[in-house]
């Protein structure tokens, strides 16, 4: 993973965009300018019914990821060793609702959210994780 750059993806939004479908393997970024505080919570619910590498959400500076990256990201399932692993999805094939207090882990400027379903896998396999997101909501508790 290390320098690779965020930018081939394989994914759809659906039902008025609040709903993000991530297939194969795929590294996602969305411009976001946000400053973490440390009372900023990140909110959303999260599906999958196939298991790949790495299935997460997190924050970046840049296009490039780097494996530094995985302390503002958040491994929520799959087999692979990255980020940080303290929230981990259980429901599997159903929805499970994740509230991160993300200024308990880091503070700081931020020009993306990212989203990862890694799956790497030997050609010819054609590799068939899956991950949604919906409801994302980053506010800040009083």
């Amino acid at each position: 993973l290390g320098g690779a750059t965020i930018t081939d993806y394989n994914a759809t939004t659906t039902e008025n965009d609040t709903l993000l479908n991530i297939t194969g393997n795929t590294w996602l970024q969305v411009p976001l300018n946000y400053t973490v505080t440390p009372n900023t919570l990140l909110k959303f619910d999260f599906k999958s019914n196939i298991q790949g590498g790495t299935h997460g959400i997190g924050f970046d500076t840049d296009t490039n990821y780097a494996s530094s990256d995985g302390n503002q990201g958040f491994k929520l399932y799959g087999t692979d060793w990255w980020g940080r692993n303290e929230y981990q999805y259980t429901n599997v094939g159903n929805w499970q609702s994740f509230q991160i207090p993300l200024g308990t882990f880091f503070t700081g400027q931020f020009n993306h959210l990212f989203f990862a379903n890694r799956h790497n896998l030997a050609a010819p396999t054609v590799p068939t994780a899956a991950s949604e997101f919906k409801g994302i909501q980053i506010i800040e508790q009083i």
